[in-house]
């Protein structure tokens, strides 16, 4: 039996978006405008409705975790990027910044190897890699294919 209810059945059929994603405690909305003024003006709805929705279900959105990203197809503007369950995804669709967040990781990863070799075993070394290397690794890896 779990402490907290599960509230969220009825959460898409009460906004307006045009999509909801849920993952365990986060919430997406996705909105599909072509113009900016009409993107603004549903963003705004659907915080809105959805603010009403989580305080009638006895819930809070926290503000410092709730985040927007506009797609956009004109290079020459600047790019954003917001952290989605680890995953970083800009406005232009690339992988750059979660590569550079991957390729920082397991740098720091290759030195906690090198260093543990250097004063372990090479089975220590090796389970360091397992564990803190071989996963951000992978997913390098299909990234880049």
């Amino acid at each position: 039996m779990t402490k907290h209810p599960v509230y969220v059945n009825d959460l898409e059929v009460n906004l307006s978006a045009d999509q909801v994603c849920l993952y365990a405690d986060d919430t997406s909305f996705v909105i599909k405008e072509t113009s900016r003024e009409g993107k603004s003006t549903k963003a705004e709805t659907v915080m809105r409705e959805a603010e009403r929705w989580f305080a009638a279900n006895k819930l809070k959105m926290n503000p410092n975790k709730t985040q927007h990203l506009d797609f956009i197809m004109n290079r020459r503007e600047d790019s954003t990027n917001i952290k989605i369950l680890g995953l970083h995804v800009d406005s232009r669709l690339t992988w750059a910044a979660h590569i550079d967040d991957l390729a920082g990781r397991l740098s720091a990863a290759i030195y906690s190897i090198r260093r543990i070799k250097s004063v372990s075993t090479y089975q220590a070394a090796r389970l360091t890699f397992t564990v803190f290397g071989e996963s951000r690794a992978s997913l390098l890896t299909k990234l880049r294919d």
